[in-house]
């Protein structure tokens, strides 16, 4: 989705908060529980993926030493997206006060916010629900046979347009059966969120 106001060849430079990731890990069964390290290794992977990759590499990150502010920041990130992809629309969204205040607070016309979402499996957990599906199968005589997601990916972007505080910008990626902290799965998917294509005639 993109505002009418937006024109992406006139970007320029463009500044970025810390990427959020919110990656699970699978254990048991089909139960993800959220990881700090996984998630952390994917924001990593993620903010070295956006100082370095084209379109809209931005080295210039959007940086709070306050951990209260920093933690609304996200709520205040997380809030938007939601509220974008709820709505299905970018314009005539009001910003969250806090993430107004970065905005303002930016050096550069555009700013980026990005989040990686997903989950892995434990070893030897995917064989087994792969066991499962197929006993579930046999016994339903092949008329249901539920396969499991190995692992999943997802990226999500927004871009804010930091003199009029409102957003110019949203892409997701689809989902893809891949490893959420594997930095190539992260960059195909990067490159993805800003197809030359989704800027035509814009």
């Amino acid at each position: 989705m993109i505002n009418k106001s937006f024109r992406a060849s006139e970007a320029g430079e463009v500044s970025y908060f810390e990427p959020l990731a919110y990656i699970s890990l699978i254990q048991q069964g089909n139960r993800p529980f959220h990881n700090d390290s996984l998630s952390s290794v994917s924001r990593e992977l993620l903010d070295s993926i956006i100082q370095n990759s084209h379109p809209f590499a931005a080295t210039r990150k959007i940086e709070n030493n306050d951990p209260e502010l920093r933690q609304q920041l996200e709520i205040d990130i997380n809030n938007t997206f939601m509220r974008v992809l709820k709505g299905k629309r970018v314009e005539g969204i009001e910003l969250p006060p806090v993430l107004r205040t970065a905005l303002e607070n930016s050096q550069q016309r555009y700013a980026l916010a990005t989040i990686s979402t997903g989950f892995g499996r434990r070893k030897g957990n995917y064989g087994g629900q792969i066991a499962k599906g197929l006993g579930v199968g046999l016994l339903t005589l092949g008329m249901y046979t539920p396969v499991p997601v190995k692992t999943s990916s997802t990226l999500f972007a927004l871009i804010f347009d930091t003199r009029q505080n409102e957003i110019v910008y949203f892409s997701r990626t689809l989902p893809v059966e891949k490893s959420p902290t594997d930095s190539q799965v992260l960059q195909s998917q990067y490159r993805k969120l800003f197809d030359n294509s989704k800027y035509r005639n814009h």
